[in-house]
This record gives structure tokens, C-alpha cells and sequence, in this order.
């Protein structure tokens, strides 16, 4: 995925620039990647912070009042989603890089940008591992593997600056918790599989999650109140 992920990230921006983009320099290796590229920088800030140079700057920078670490990044949402501070989730998980690299790791390379189930050539790793669906501890892998290919971090560690890929799995992990979040879970199998049929979502107790992770749990208890108490009014 290390050099997929900036095709599909080219191909995003600008939808005349061919796959694969053999004009990028250097494209195969990380080290331009990351905060030190516009393009990288743009997807891996925190959704909440502008998307400008000075942003990326004070991250590279260790500026504490921009952390990356329990924030939520911008690839988790649609190119050109507007923040809602209101509602975090709102088109959380939907953004098309996720959606590419889940059928990558499940389908091939070839499937990464074509039709919901597409498949060609050999069997991908889903039909050799006998997976016909996905559950919330895959996106979180996948999450992980895409936030790790648009970083600089030349080889894999548990932390890159302040950002701990370990928190952060758990956290994606953890949003699926009690049931919640199936209509994410479902979108994702119906792009790689062609079906929204999902496997059952794990419900094992997780670490403590990500702040940016804790809002969203505080939303949607909040929004579960005001809906009881709306039809606890109508009655």
C-alpha cells in the first residue's frame, strides 16, 4: 500500500492525473511524505484544524496545542467534508481513501478504485482467508496500515511523534462497540464485498479511547436522550 496510497491520494485530487502517477518523485519512498508534503499533510491533520501550511508546521513543530494524538484525521471523512463540531460523526469513516485500501488489502491492488465487489485475477485476501465480510477490528487495521502509508515513518513503530498507532487502532476499534456504527460497517462491505452482509461486531473491552473518539461516544448518548425524551413528549 506504500506507494498505492498516493496514487489513489493524486487521483483524488485531480481526477485528470493517471493511475499510477509515474510523474511524482520519488513516489515509492516515505520520506517526502507525511507533514512534509501538502498533499500528505492535508489528510493526515486532525479533521479540526486548518488545513494550511502554519498547521503543518506547528505538528511538525510539537506546537502541544496541536497534537495529533486523540484527534481524528481528515482521511476518515469525504474530500471536502466540513468539520461539524456538533456532530464528529457525521461522515466519519466515509471518506474514499479507507474505501480504496480496504479493497486493496481484501480484494488486490486492482480492485483498490473500481465498482463495489469488484475482483480480478487470483483470489485476494478475504477469499484465501475464507472472509466474506468485514468487522470493526478490520477497519481499524485498515485505518491503521493507510494512516502508517501517508506518514513519513520510514519503518513501523508504535509511535510516530506523539501519534500512537496503538491508540489509534483501538480507538477505530472501539467506536463499534455495543453495536454502534453498523451503517459504517455495512458501507464498507458492500464496496469490498458488493453485499452490506456483516460479520457480528466485536464487543471485547477495550483500552480507554481517544479524546476526539470520547466526543463522539458523548454525542451519540446525547442524541439517544434527546430522541427518548422526544417520544417520551409525543406520548
Amino acid at each position: 500500500m506504500k506507494s498505492s496510497a498516493i496514487d489513489w491520494l493524486m487521483k483524488m485530487q485531480d481526477p485528470a492525473v493517471p493511475v499510477p502517477a509515474a510523474d511524482i518523485p520519488e513516489r515509492h519512498k516515505k520520506a517526502g511524505r507525511g507533514f512534509d508534503n501538502p498533499l500528505t499533510a492535508e489528510v493526515l491533520r486532525p479533521m479540526e484544524y486548518p488545513a494550511t501550511t502554519e498547521t503543518y508546521e506547528k505538528i511538525k513543530a510539537g506546537d502541544k496545542e496541536f497534537s495529533t494524538n486523540g484527534k481524528i484525521p481528515a482521511f476518515l471523512y469525504p474530500k471536502d467534508h466540513i468539520y461539524n463540531e456538533a456532530d464528529i460523526e457525521e461522515k466519519l469513516l466515509e471518506g474514499p481513501l479507507p474505501i480504496a485500501a480496504a479493497k486493496q488489502i481484501y480484494q488486490g491492488p486492482s480492485a483498490a478504485l473500481q465498482a463495489p465487489g469488484y475482483h480480478r485475477g487470483r483470489a485476494g485476501n478475504a477469499a484465501r482467508n475464507g472472509q466474506a465480510a468485514l468487522g470493526a477490528r478490520d477497519i481499524a487495521y485498515i485505518c491503521t496500515q493507510l494512516y502508517c502509508s501517508l506518514s513519513s515513518l520510514g519503518n513501523w513503530s508504535a509511535r510516530d511523534g506523539n501519534f500512537s498507532y496503538v491508540d489509534f487502532y483501538w480507538a477505530i476499534a472501539e467506536l463499534f462497540n455495543g453495536g454502534e456504527g453498523q451503517d459504517i460497517i455495512d458501507n464498507f462491505n458492500y464496496h469490498v464485498f458488493g453485499t452490506a452482509s456483516s460479520s457480528v461486531v466485536e464487543s471485547t473491552a477495550l483500552p480507554a479511547a481517544l479524546s476526539g473518539f470520547d466526543l463522539i461516544a458523548a454525542q451519540r448518548a446525547a442524541k439517544r436522550a434527546r430522541l427518548a425524551a422526544s417520544q417520551s413528549s409525543a406520548s
